[in-house]
């Protein structure tokens, strides 16, 4: 019993405020009407009823007294007269005369047939709720002594209450009518202003903060509250464009500072989809010396500018070099000396993974190391035709998982006409229409079968797969020629 209770209660706390108040307003009307009809009718009723049985009581009285000045002439004859009243009355429905002896001497109707017994019973229980009000009382006259018995019809009253139960219900039903519209404006007046302000509410969550609250409806409460939401909305707004426009500097200022393509000895190309207008990607590539060029590409974790701010960071040290006691022509010193300095717990435990890699362009000898990262993939081309793929990656620990961890490298020999794409996640973990997850192998084989065309066909292919067409985390792909 307690458990449904709470269900209803669950089910009543889901429904519209609109609905509620109604549903609340209108149960107190319906109730309040019923009580209301309820003691009005029976309250006329009774008034009726008490007319009714004084009626009866004067009009018995006064046919008793009548009897019994009639009888004291000694002639049953004038028994007629009262008879003849009893036929123009009409509330008698029966009058029985008895004598002394018990007996019943006459009737009206002549036909009645009622025993002495039942009527003597009748006359001590009867009250104007039966369909007949009996009443009963001992005559003396010079001729005949008894008792004189005297049913009235309770018909009218019957009529009466069906006639006040029509009155009363079709006022009452007015009346509700009335009451509930009234209900249904005064609601609306009061939910109208929280419905439009909870609209505005929910479209500027969506980002639309050009929506506003009415003002002017709903009394002045509800008035007040809007007026100081449209308030807020409206510093939010420019709260939100000022930040916007922060944040765009600092998009702007994290494109300035990502490479320019290279096209001589080796061409080194790239694109950069962040899902916001900062990312947690960034790469770079610079010349160690002239034979010597480093290649980095890292992801931090999450988005925004938290994750901006993290990977720049990581940028800025490896473009102006500028970590100590590291040697950055050896990946794993690199890495290693980026796990110290960008451990989690200094870093809002914001973390990143990273590939980075040392190319000799006189040797065609590449060195690297990934942290956490995919591994790059090499494809080679060959004079039969057939494509080779190679997978460049080291099995390390991603940047700030601990602080005192060693980190290897392994190094590849290239050959002219050898293609390295290196890569961030947000390229590959993709739901694809069926609702499955793009597998690594194909993956591999997108990029396999895409090493001759344009970077962004590769990326409008891989979007494709997606069930959104879109991806939705940054991405980050490199293309390294070597020629």
């Amino acid at each position: 019993m307690i458990s449904r209770i709470k269900t209803y209660a669950q089910r009543f706390s889901n429904i519209k405020l609109r609905t509620k108040l109604v549903l609340i307003g209108s149960s107190f009307v319906v109730l309040t009407s019923f009580f209301i009809s309820f003691y009005v009718i029976n309250l006329q009723r009774k008034l009726f009823v008490e007319s009714f049985s004084k009626t009866a009581e004067n009009s018995f009285q006064t046919v008793r007294v009548g009897m019994e000045e009639i009888l004291s002439l000694e002639s049953y004859e004038t028994l007629e007269k009262i008879f003849t009243i009893a036929k123009n009355e009409k509330y008698f429905d029966f009058i029985v005369i008895t004598n002394q002896f018990n007996e019943i001497v006459a009737t009206y109707p002549d036909s009645l047939e009622i025993s002495l017994n039942e009527l003597s019973r009748k006359a001590k229980y009867s009250s104007p709720q039966d369909s007949t009000y009996l009443l009963s009382s001992p005559y003396n006259s010079k001729l005949l002594s008894g008792v004189l018995f005297i049913g009235y019809s309770t018909k009218e009253i019957r009529e009466y209450e069906k006639k006040a139960l029509t009155d009363v219900g079709v006022i009452s039903l007015i009346v509700l009518i009335i009451l509930i519209t009234v209900i249904l404006f005064v609601v609306g007046g009061i939910t109208t202003p929280l419905e439009k302000l909870k609209y505005a509410s929910d479209r500027i969550r969506s980002g639309d903060f050009t929506s506003r609250a009415g003002e002017n409806k709903g009394g002045i409460e509800i008035s007040t509250v809007s007026k100081a939401f449209n308030l807020m909305v409206e510093k939010l707004t420019s709260t939100q464009k000022e930040l916007q426009k922060e944040i765009s500097e600092a998009g702007m200022f994290v494109a300035s500072i990502l490479p320019e393509p290279i096209n001589d000895i080796v061409k080194v190309e790239w694109r950069f989809t962040p899902t916001r207008e900062l990312g947690g990607d960034a790469f770079g590539y610079h010349y160690l010396d002239e034979n010597n060029l480093a290649i980095y590409l890292l992801d931090a974790s999450g988005h925004g500018v938290g994750s901006a701010l993290l990977s720049v960071s990581a940028i800025n040290i490896l473009r102006t070099e500028s970590l100590l006691n590291t040697d950055f022509y050896n990946p794993s010193s690199v890495l290693g000396s980026l796990n110290k300095v960008f451990q989690m717990e200094r870093n809002a435990d914001k973390y990143f993974t990273m590939w980075y890699g040392v190319l000799n362009l006189k040797t065609n000898e590449i060195v690297f190391s990934s942290a956490g990262h995919p591994p790059a993939i090499l494809i080679r081309e060959s004079t039969s035709g057939t494509n080779e793929l190679f997978q460049l990656g080291t099995k390390n620990n991603f940047i700030g998982f601990l602080p005192n961890i060693e980190f290897t490298h392994s190094a590849f020999s290239l050959q002219p006409c050898d293609s390295i794409y290196i890569y961030s996640d947000g390229l590959f973990e993709i739901i694809k229409q069926d609702g499955k997850i793009l597998s690594q192998s194909e993956f591999l084989e997108i990029i396999y079968n895409s090493n001759t065309i344009d970077l962004d066909e590769i990326l409008l292919k891989l979007r494709k797969q997606h069930v959104n067409d879109m991806f939705t985390d940054d991405c980050a792909l490199l293309r390294i020629k070597i020629k």
